[in-house]
């Protein structure tokens, strides 16, 4: 849910299958507008997060993949939205990478994280990533978020930035749980663990 004022705002989510079905659901996008929420499309993809920055900007991040659900349309990892459509975005920098939260402070400075699925976390576990959009490509950031789930970001400035998740509770090549609380700090340039 991300609301631009009392009156206009969006919400992404995804269809439920009746108890013991079997299948995939779609998603979906609502648009806050006239005092009611408005059907705005299905995507043939899960959709896990929503980001208006203005009326006329704001990002969704999803699945990416196809679920082959023919009334609906696209599949991208990310979506923009210009004022007047959602557009599918696809970038080299998605490829491995399964997007779940965005946040923009502008057209040119987007953040967004993920899970990458290359197994190099401990004993093969897909390290999270955050990925930053400078208006004409993402780029990943380094982090220190090998074996972690991130949950929640907000940008305060282009210069620091909050994320939010878990960290496993183990130490050495078998990390075990339980997992801690983790706080990620983007300050001078670089994401690293808040202690």
């Amino acid at each position: 849910l991300s609301m631009i004022s009392a009156t206009d705002g969006w919400a992404v989510g995804n269809t439920v299958l009746p108890p013991n079905a079997d299948g995939v659901t779609v998603g979906i996008v609502l648009h806050y507008i006239g005092g009611q929420w408005v059907l705005d499309s299905f995507r043939d993809t899960a959709l896990f997060s929503v980001f208006m920055r203005t009326a006329n900007d704001g990002w969704i991040v999803g699945d990416g993949r196809s679920f082959g659900w023919s009334g609906s349309q696209g599949n991208a990892p990310a979506f923009h939205y210009n004022g007047n459509a959602w557009t599918a975005v696809n970038d080299p920098a998605f490829i491995s990478v399964l997007p779940k939260t965005i946040v923009a402070l502008s057209a040119t400075n987007v953040w967004l994280d993920g899970t990458a699925f290359s197994g190099i976390g401990f004993e093969g576990d897909d390290p999270e990533v955050i990925l930053h959009y400078n208006g004409s490509h993402w780029i990943q950031e380094k982090t220190d978020l090998v074996n972690s789930r991130l949950s929640g970001m907000a940008m305060i400035s282009p210069t620091e930035g909050w994320a939010v998740g878990s960290l496993s509770g183990g130490t050495g090549p078998h990390p075990a749980h339980p997992e801690k609380a983790l706080v990620e700090q983007y300050i001078q340039g670089r994401w690293q663990q808040d202690t």
